[in-house]
């Protein structure tokens, strides 16, 4: 489902017009404050792996903020790296229930078509998929 976003200098994009490099977009919807969150971004900051296959344009990251408290995304955004998109949905995603986020994270692998490939699965499996 196509979805309205916000980038930290307040333009708007969509999940379809987001630009995919090499037909992956990995789609992290998270939230700062949940202790799960943390531990699965921690993962991916320290994977190497993932990071030489964004640094090398093979797969597009997009993180998505779904909660409401605006000041805790903006103080947290500098600890994401800066090749990933980082946007808030303000909440559109979940009064709108466009998407199934009843544990964060939540992980989405789409296509270059927006496609899902895997749905709501755990970093492992995401990464036997992409990057393994």
């Amino acid at each position: 489902m196509n979805f309205i976003y916000y980038l930290p200098d307040g333009s708007r994009h969509t999940l379809y017009q987001t630009r995919v490099n090499k037909n992956r977009l990995l789609l992290v919807f998270y939230d700062p404050e949940c202790p799960s969150c943390h531990d699965v971004m921690m993962e991916m900051l320290h994977d190497k792996l993932l990071q030489q296959e964004v640094d090398a344009g093979n797969l597009t990251v997009l993180a998505i903020y779904t909660e409401g408290n605006l000041d805790v995304w903006k103080t947290t955004i500098s600890e994401l790296p800066k090749e990933w998109i980082v946007g808030t949905d303000r909440e559109e995603i979940k009064q709108r229930c466009l998407y199934d986020l009843k544990a964060m994270p939540s992980l989405y692998l789409l296509d270059g078509d927006k496609k899902v490939i895997l749905k709501d699965v755990s970093y492992r499996k995401i990464c036997s998929e992409i990057l393994y």
